[in-house]
């Protein structure tokens, strides 16, 4: 929305906007949501959201209050609707000097005359019902305004100007506001593209402009107070909204800088102020995983089982995230270990690994296979390729076909036909070729296929 936009400077709005993640003490005074605010909470809420120090809220209060007084002379007299369209045109001959786009603060407003349609909607209602006159506020898409209730109907006020007292016939209206805003005006009939949303509502526009400029400056941690306090204040559907994504906003900054473990707190807090809802339960997901990798990868196991557990058990992490998180802890955990087992302790280790399901059947014969490689390899290298082959005929046939071990078993028959080659040739060049020949045809009964083989026997029978 346009009213929403940044005009606030953030250097400026000091140590009360810090990162907090608990409303404002003020709000915690307020009556619930429902209640109908109190001029004196409307004026002083108005000036502490626009970020106006301590001294100015108290000068603007004491202005505010005083305006009221002389406009209840200046305009007494005047019916209820006359009363209504008089102080518009009062306050645009008075305070509202220059439209603004961007300018929001009510404390600006009555320092330099720059409104836009939130300030001059705030203004005008706490004047209006200092009146007497039963103000309440509108929201359409990119825009807000008034509207003021009477007995036997109500009128808009486009208070951005001063022709803006029911204006749904007044051509000189729409000219100006048109041209001078770029706005439309939405009539009553357009019920849903109006959204009555009282002082309240109004107040928690000021919050919302507060919360994209912390936001726009990379500060979304900072954004977090003024979302709660939205929220505490209006517990609407468009604050709750506000609040939800300032919360994921802020936690993806968190997790991008690996902070997982202030990431997973705000995640707590969010669930605080809005249950454990189908955003919860995603942050959860992504933030505990990405916790529990960094864990693994520091070879702590046992924290991020832990940790999967504790989500889980809490409600927060989905049961399918938790059993991945775990399964890829368990995995982690026994592969680690593997290597310091004998291939019988190994074996045994990720078979009960398997029947107690913390590994998949997939994952479990990806390590008997590294662990039995492993094995062929010392086999071999220690007893020579003849006795790594036996080694490999003796596995389970699960084990001999996989893609892994059939290269094993292509390696192993290679370097064994090599070993008979220069066994063979070594006696052939000592002229012992009867010996030679027995050699030969011993290993080509153990290995008819042999290249290597086939070519030296084929060799000798022309000599």
């Amino acid at each position: 929305m346009l009213f929403l936009m940044i005009f606030w400077t953030l250097s400026a709005l000091g140590s009360l906007w810090a990162f907090r993640l608990e409303p404002l003490k003020l709000l915690k005074d307020l009556p619930p949501p429902g209640v109908p605010l109190t001029l004196p909470q409307i004026i002083r809420l108005s000036l502490v959201f626009s970020g106006a120090s301590e001294a100015t809220t108290a000068s603007d209060e004491k202005f505010l209050n005083g305006l009221a007084a002389q406009l209840k002379n200046q305009l007494s007299g005047f019916s209820n609707e006359a009363l209504g369209e008089h102080l518009l045109l009062t306050l645009h001959q008075m305070i509202f000097k220059n439209y603004s786009l961007l300018q929001t603060r009510v404390d600006t407003l009555l320092a330099t005359g720059a409104y836009n349609c939130v300030s001059s909607a705030l203004v005008y209602t706490i004047l209006g019902r200092a009146l007497g006159l039963d103000v309440q506020a509108v929201s359409v898409p990119s825009h807000v305004f008034c509207r003021v209730v009477f007995p036997d109907r109500s009128v808009d006020v486009e208070t951005t100007t001063a022709e803006g007292f029911d204006p749904g016939t007044k051509k000189e209206f729409h000219d100006h506001f048109t041209g001078a805003t770029g706005y439309t005006y939405v009539p009553p009939g357009n019920y849903r593209e109006r959204t009555d949303i009282g002082a309240r509502g109004l107040l928690g526009l000021l919050l919302q402009n507060k919360i994209a400029a912390y936001e726009a400056s990379g500060e979304p941690l900072e954004a977090l107070g003024p979302a709660i306090d939205r929220w505490t204040l209006e517990r609407s559907s468009q604050a709750f909204e506000t609040l939800s994504l300032s919360f994921q906003n802020a936690i993806a900054f968190q997790n991008g800088r690996e902070e997982y473990p202030a990431a997973l707190e705000l995640i707590k807090n969010l669930e605080k102020w809005t249950g454990t809802t189908a955003l919860v339960h995603r942050l959860a997901d992504t933030v505990v995983s990405n916790q529990a990798n960094k864990l693994l990868q520091l070879n702590k196991p046992e924290e991020a089982l832990k940790l999967a557990d504790d989500w889980r058990s809490s409600g927060e992490l989905d049961p399918q995230a938790a059993d991945k998180i775990r399964q890829v802890a368990w995995d982690n955990q026994l592969s680690t270990g593997l290597d310091a087992l004998s291939e019988p302790e190994a074996v045994k280790k990720i078979n009960a690994a398997f029947q107690s399901r913390q590994i998949s059947s997939e994952r479990r014969l990806k390590l008997l296979t590294w662990v039995e490689g492993q094995q062929l390899v010392k086999t071999s290298n220690t007893q020579g390729p003849q006795a790594g082959l036996d080694y490999w005929k003796g596995l389970p046939e699960e084990l001999r076909q996989t893609p892994q071990m059939s290269e094993f078993e292509a390696q192993l028959k290679e370097n064994w036909a090599a070993q008979i080659h220069n066994d063979f040739a070594r006696l052939w060049n000592s002229r012992q070729p009867e010996q030679a020949k027995k050699i030969l045809q011993e290993g080509l009964k153990e290995l008819p296929d042999s290249q290597l083989l086939n070519a030296d026997w084929n060799a000798i029978q022309t000599r």
